[in-house]
């Protein structure tokens, strides 16, 4: 499986990848790698570095009722972990 591939799982599942990743260039070549996973998934995508963080997210994340019951749920864990 390549970057792409990973990338588009790591998407499709929870609607946002990220990893720290200090070089610019090496950077600049993740987020082209991440909207081309979204393509991929047929899916508009926002990309952004911060600091050495570089990342990307769904902008129409949640799509669908299985995306929303993702959130809550990831949003339910957090909480508890309070």
């Amino acid at each position: 499986m390549g970057l792409v591939d990973e990338l588009a799982g790591e998407l499709r599942r929870g609607g946002h990848v990220s990893r720290e990743i200090p070089d610019e260039q090496i950077a600049a070549q993740w987020r082209a790698t991440a909207r081309q996973a979204a393509r991929q998934l047929g899916r508009p995508v926002r990309t952004y570095r911060v600091g050495d963080t570089t990342g990307a997210a769904l902008a129409d994340w949640p799509a669908n009722e299985l995306e929303r019951q993702v959130t809550l749920a990831r949003m339910r864990n957090a909480i508890n972990r309070i």
